[in-house]
């Protein structure tokens, strides 16, 4: 699994993509996890490239993400 961590988010912690499941992992400053399923890969370079031009990641998944993926779960850090 990939992972970047957006340079100056205060919603988005860090944020991940696994490749051969094709999932996206967003874990938020919260410390909640969600993981997007059937997430084309070019969505996670995408985001990488708001950040990089130094837009929010933030605003990214809340008008792209959830909208659009809505095939998600919430990570329970509790299941062994």
């Amino acid at each position: 699994m990939e992972w970047f961590t957006p340079s100056d988010s205060t919603c988005v912690r860090r944020a991940g993509y696994d490749l051969t499941r094709r999932e996206l992992h967003v874990v938020f400053e919260t410390g909640r996890e969600y993981v997007y399923r059937s997430v084309p890969p070019t969505v996670f370079r995408h985001m990488r490239e708001i950040d990089v031009a130094g837009q929010s990641v933030g605003q990214f998944v809340n008008w792209v993400i959830k909208p659009v993926f809505r095939d998600y779960r919430e990570v329970d850090d509790n299941q062994g």
